[in-house]
C-alpha cells in the first residue's frame, strides 16, 4: 500500500512541474518595463515575436488589445516554429497585427510547426512579391499547422508576373483553418490568379468560414484553389472567381453564390473531387466539371446566369461526372439551360429538359420562396423522399444542419423537408 501511494505523490509532483514548466508569455502595445521570458503583465513584451521566441512547446502567448505594426522589411513578420499558442485576449476586434505596407513588404504570419495554434486575431496589410518565397499566404502560410480560428484574414495583397496559384489571403498546407474570415484580399497578378485562399496539402481543412469581396486585377482563376481534405461548411459570395476543388477532396455544406468568375463557374469539378449538401447560385454556370470523375451529390444549383452544371472534359474516355439527388434549375437567361449531355451520369435528380438517366423527373421542385433564395422544399414538393440513399448520408446533416435522411429516404437537394411542427434552422 505504501509504495502504490508513493507513486501515485512522485506522479503528482512530476506534473506539478510539468505545468509549472508550461508558463504563459505575455504581449501588451507598450511597456517600459519589458523583460524576457514575459511571465508577466508588468513585464510583457511589447513584440510579438519576442515573447515567441521566449515560449516552449506546450505554452502560451496571450496578446492583449492593440495594433502591432511590422518592423521586418522583407520576410515573415510574425515565425510560429514551436508547438505554441498564439491567442489574443479579446479577439479579431481589438488585436490587429499589421503588416505595415506600403513601409514594408512582409507575410504577416507563418507557421511550420503541426501543434502551432493561432487564435483570435486580424491579420492584415500583408504584401507580398514573387521573389520573397514560392508561396503566397500574404496573410497567413500555414505550410504545418493545427489551427487557426476565430481570425479575420482581410486586407492582404500579393503580386506576380509570372507564378499562378497564390493566396493573398491564406496559404493552408497542413492543417484546419475554422470560424474566420478570409475577406477583401487582393491579387494584382497579370497571370490569371488565386484572390483569396490557396490549399495545398491531404491534410488541408476548411470549416465554417466565410469568404468574401476578394479581388484580382487579372482575370482571377479561383476564390480558392485546394488539393486538400475537406472544405465544409463555408460561404463564398462576392469574390472574383470561382472555387476550384480538385485530387479528391470532399466540399459539404457549402454556399457558393454571387461571385463573379470571369471565365467558368462557381465551382470548377476536377479529379475525383465530390461537392454535397451544397447551394450554388452565381453570376456565370453553377458547376464546370473538368478532366475527369467527379460526384455533385444533393446539391441545388439553382438562379446561375447560365448553365447550371456543364461537363467539358479535356480528353476523350474520362470517367462521367456522378450526379445523384441534385436539383438544377431555373438557370440561364432562358431558365430552361441546366445541364450537361455529355460524360454525365444523372440519378434521381431533377432537372429540366429531361436528362438520360434513372430516375430523374422534370416537375418544378417548388422551393418555399425562390424570390428570396429559400431553396428549401415545400411539402407538395415532388423531391421529397425521391432520392438515392447513400451509406455516407448515416448520421450525416442536411445544408440547415438537419439529419440528411429524415423520413426513410432522402429528398432530392441541399436541403431535407421537414413537415410541419418543426422550426427552421436560419
Amino acid at each position: 500500500m505504501n509504495n502504490i501511494v508513493y507513486i501515485l505523490l512522485i506522479l503528482m509532483i512530476c506534473s506539478f512541474a510539468g505545468s509549472a514548466l508550461a508558463a504563459p508569455h505575455y504581449v501588451m502595445p507598450t511597456n517600459g518595463a519589458a523583460e524576457s521570458p514575459f511571465e508577466t503583465w508588468a513585464k510583457a513584451a511589447t513584440n510579438i515575436q519576442d515573447a515567441m521566441n521566449a515560449a516552449s512547446d506546450g505554452e502560451t502567448v496571450w496578446v492583449t488589445n492593440g495594433t502591432y505594426l511590422s518592423q521586418t522589411v522583407t520576410g515573415s513578420m510574425v515565425v510560429i516554429d514551436k508547438g505554441i499558442t498564439l491567442k489574443s485576449v479579446h479577439g479579431p476586434l481589438v488585436t490587429i497585427i499589421d503588416g505595415n505596407y506600403p513601409l514594408y513588404t512582409n507575410r504577416i504570419c507563418y507557421m511550420t510547426n503541426a501543434s502551432a495554434v493561432l487564435d483570435g486575431f486580424t491579420l492584415t496589410n500583408g504584401f507580398m512579391t514573387a521573389n520573397i518565397n514560392s508561396a503566397g499566404g500574404a496573410g497567413v502560410f500555414m505550410e504545418s499547422a493545427l489551427l487557426v480560428t476565430n481570425c479575420w484574414i482581410i486586407g492582404n495583397t500579393v503580386t506576380n508576373s509570372s507564378v499562378f496559384l497564390r493566396g493573398p489571403g491564406a496559404e493552408i498546407w497542413g492543417g484546419k483553418m475554422s470560424h474566420c474570415t478570409i475577406g477583401w484580399n487582393h491579387s494584382l497578378g497579370t497571370k490569371s490568379d488565386v484572390c483569396a485562399i490557396r490549399m495545398y496539402g491531404s491534410s488541408a481543412v476548411i470549416t465554417n468560414c466565410i469568404v468574401v469581396s476578394n479581388t484580382a486585377v487579372a482575370n482571377a482563376d479561383s476564390i480558392l484553389v485546394s488539393y486538400g481534405s475537406r472544405i465544409a461548411n463555408t460561404k463564398f459570395y462576392g469574390n472574383e472567381g470561382d472555387v476550384w476543388i480538385s485530387s479528391a477532396i470532399t466540399m459539404e455544406n457549402c454556399e457558393i453564390y454571387n461571385n463573379k468568375p470571369a471565365t467558368y463557374a462557381g465551382i470548377q469539378l476536377n479529379a475525383d473531387a465530390t461537392i454535397r449538401n451544397c447551394l450554388i447560385r452565381n453570376q456565370l454556370q453553377g458547376i464546370y466539371a473538368y478532366d475527369k470523375g467527379g460526384k455533385v451529390i444533393n446539391c441545388t444549383v439553382v438562379n446561375n446566369a447560365s448553365t447550371g452544371i456543364k461537363v467539358d472534359y479535356d480528353y476523350s474516355g474520362s470517367t462521367p461526372l456522378q450526379v445523384v439527388n441534385t436539383i438544377s434549375r431555373y438557370n440561364g437567361v432562358n431558365r430552361t439551360n441546366n445541364w450537361a449531355s455529355t460524360n454525365v451520369s444523372y440519378t434521381n435528380c431533377c432537372l429540366l429538359p429531361a436528362a438520360p438517366g434513372l430516375n430523374n423527373i422534370t416537375n418544378a421542385p417548388s422551393f418555399v420562396d425562390t424570390n428570396n433564395a429559400n431553396y428549401r422544399l415545400n411539402a407538395n414538393s415532388p423531391c421529397i423522399n425521391v432520392g438515392t440513399n447513400q451509406t455516407w448520408m448515416t448520421n450525416s446533416c442536411d445544408f440547415d444542419g438537419n439529419p440528411r435522411i429524415r423520413y426513410g429516404t432522402v429528398d432530392m437537394g441541399a436541403y431535407e423537408a421537414i413537415y410541419n411542427g418543426t422550426i427552421y434552422k436560419f
